[in-house]
């Protein structure tokens, strides 16, 4: 198994026919136009993202967010790779408040209960898509990929956090940061 020099996928393939013989797999994973379900979630007490800019408007900022982004993975990719996002207005989650933000952390599996092995819908992940069905309509298995955003949490060390060959990730939202898109 090795990579070539453009970036395409080389592996071996075990059949008598091919035996040794080394086949040119086409990527799809980071290729293409890839859908994304993109939901801020918030406590059910109420909701409050620190954004400066975007008239306060969590929808808006991330807008802008993926639109810088796509910018870079566009550059990145040599044009291959954009995604298109699907982003909901906040989902409010029962039994969730700011000031135990913490748990989120420390809860059985972590803020991402579909990236293990059972998925666990107590985590923050499984909670927001439960939500966004119930709200929306919308299931995230209908996309490429997710982001689980929520109010920063300063009880966490992360910014985001996410697992090697999941389709996802949570953000604890954080006003600032690297990722500043100009605003609106």
């Amino acid at each position: 198994h090795g990579a070539a020099g453009t970036g395409t996928r080389l592996m071996s393939v075990s059949s008598s026919a091919v035996a040794g013989r080394r086949v040119q797999q086409e990527p799809t994973y980071t290729r293409g136009l890839k859908s994304m379900l993109v939901i801020p979630a918030c406590p059910a007490a109420g909701c409050s993202f620190d954004i400066t800019g975007y008239d306060g408007d969590v929808v808006k900022y991330l807008k802008a967010v993926v639109d810088f982004a796509n910018g870079h993975l566009f550059d990145a990719s040599w044009g291959l790779l954009q995604f298109d996002a699907t982003i909901v207005q906040p989902v409010l989650l029962a039994g969730y408040s700011q000031a135990d933000c913490r748990k989120w952390d420390t809860n059985r599996d972590g803020p991402l209960g579909y990236s293990t092995f059972q998925a666990d819908p107590s985590a923050l992940d499984m909670r927001a898509f439960a939500q966004v069905e119930q709200d929306y309509g919308l299931d995230f298995t209908d996309y490429d990929f997710y982001a689980v955003v929520m109010p920063y949490c300063s009880a966490i060390g992360w910014s985001g956090i996410g697992w090697v060959g999941q389709p996802g990730f949570v953000l604890n939202l954080r006003r600032g940061g690297s990722l500043k898109p100009a605003p609106a």
